[in-house]
């Protein structure tokens, strides 16, 4: 395998992230509980901050 090497200028996270983002690139609540629910099925822990996200996502 070879090594690949970025052309191009560098950038930062916050130089790259929008303000505005349409609504499609959001999770819905009934998808962030579905995450949760099989989290909890196959005994997964999420991260905390994910974790938090996705039941206040969810409404609970």
């Amino acid at each position: 395998a070879g090594e690949f090497h970025s052309v191009g200028a560098e950038s930062s996270l916050s130089q790259i992230l929008e303000d505005r983002v349409p609504d499609k690139y959001y999770l819905t609540p009934k998808a962030c509980a579905g995450i949760l629910r099989r989290a909890s099925l196959r005994g997964k822990a999420l991260p905390e901050s994910l974790r938090m996200a996705l039941e206040r996502q969810a409404g609970g």
